[in-house]
């Protein structure tokens, strides 16, 4: 059994280093840093929805909120985020379905609005799901702030941290899940003492 997990373990890291390739080229994951104390909220920071609206950060407080960042030309390791993201709503109970947002942010400025909306409908994402993206230097104050690293290497692909992470109603990181792995129950565990 202990042999088993840890072949698993070794597997799932080998598969973040190696994620999120297209073409011929391959990116490496990048270890999530830091968090920022205090509310994510304090930030003055505008985006942009999926609808082409703006959308001023502090218009998620309020409730509990399930974040991740991603890239919309992204073929492994965001999808992945995303359906493990899927797989935390599913795991809720309905009573705390109900009151959860489900936010991706885009941290590549040449995703569009269009970008954001077709990645979301690929995704089978439903129109309580925010998909975000925006000004380059707002998107790097959030990424800093919640200690997500990337970067662009120079075939045009980008290396990243995959984390996904759970707000309280005020903005402050209540728990932080980094790889591939979503882990549903430990999100429904840390939402039932919000």
């Amino acid at each position: 059994m202990r042999t088993e997990m840890i072949t698993a373990g070794v597997l799932a890291v080998l598969f973040v280093f190696v994620a999120c390739h297209e073409q011929d080229h391959e990116h490496v994951s990048m270890p999530g840093g830091e968090i920022s104390p205090g509310s994510i909220y304090d930030l003055d920071l505008m985006f942009t929805n999926r609808r082409a609206e703006s959308v001023p950060l502090n218009q998620l407080a309020g409730g509990p909120l399930i974040f991740s960042m991603i890239y919309t030309r992204c073929t492994s390791v965001c999808p992945t985020q995303a359906g493990n993201m899927l797989r935390i709503q599913n795991a809720l109970a309905p009573e705390d379905r109900e009151k959860v947002r489900f936010v991706l942010m885009s941290f590549d400025p040449d995703d569009s609005s269009a970008d954001l909306a077709e990645f979301g409908s690929k995704l089978g994402l439903k129109e309580n799901w925010r998909l975000l993206g925006g000004d380059p230097d707002m998107v790097r104050q959030l990424a800093a702030a919640l200690g997500f690293q990337y970067r662009k290497n120079p075939g045009g692909e980008w290396s990243h941290s995959a984390a996904i992470y759970l707000f309280d109603a005020k903005g402050a990181v209540r728990y932080r899940s980094e790889g591939l792995q979503g882990k549903p129950d430990e999100f429904a565990k840390h939402l039932k003492h919000l």
